[in-house]
């Protein structure tokens, strides 16, 4: 007969997903998961196998919840140039949000790769493939609307662009401030896409 779990299963994994978030994979412990999950060791086995398939959970769950609204700021810009500057935009709400830890559990997680398995390198990888790849169609399209030059190199900028929310990531762990982020935005707007 099948075991009932008898914990929120989705109030369990966010609190595995904000403890790898702070402290990253390898710092993260099972005793640690324990804890922070308010599960016993052979429970959070039987649900979820080992460490590495609960961070595999996790992180879906982060890119579901979290880096999903880097998708919404494209594709509910009006301009190509409001769906740049509402990504980097982004990387601030992700950032300097009360609820979070800072920094972004993806970024984080790809430099620590060599904790990490192919499969799980392949979902971080593919995560930076789709924020290029959303940022170079949306830039497409404003070149179709005419907003943006027949000769935009979309696929360029969409590769720039993406470099830079992964840069500012990583700086404002180095507690860059958010004005100075900020600043940062309305610069890289304007080199990437020029009036």
């Amino acid at each position: 007969m099948p075991r009932t779990k008898t914990f929120d299963e989705d109030q369990v994994l966010q609190a595995a997903m904000m403890l790898f978030w702070r402290n990253g994979y390898e710092a993260t412990s099972i005793g640690a998961l324990e804890r922070e999950m308010k599960l016993v060791r052979t429970s959070i086995y039987n649900a979820y196998g080992d460490k590495r398939n609960l961070f595999r959970q996790a992180l879906a769950r982060y890119f579901e919840i979290e880096l999903s609204q880097f998708s919404d700021a494209i594709e509910q810009a009006e301009t190509a140039r409001d769906a740049l500057r509402g990504v980097f935009k982004e990387v601030i709400r992700l950032h300097f949000s009360p609820s979070h830890p800072g920094g972004c559990l993806m970024v984080l997680s790809l430099l620590e790769s060599e904790q990490h398995d192919a499969e799980t390198r392949r979902s971080l990888q593919s995560v930076v493939s789709h924020l290029k790849e959303a940022i170079t169609t949306r830039l497409e399209r404003g070149v179709e609307e005419g907003e943006l030059p027949a000769d935009c190199p979309c696929a360029i900028i969409g590769g720039q662009a993406t470099a830079i929310v992964n840069g500012m990531i990583v700086i404002a762990k180095a507690d860059i401030s958010r004005e100075e982020l900020e600043a940062l935005i309305d610069a890289s707007v304007s080199m990437l896409l020029p009036e």
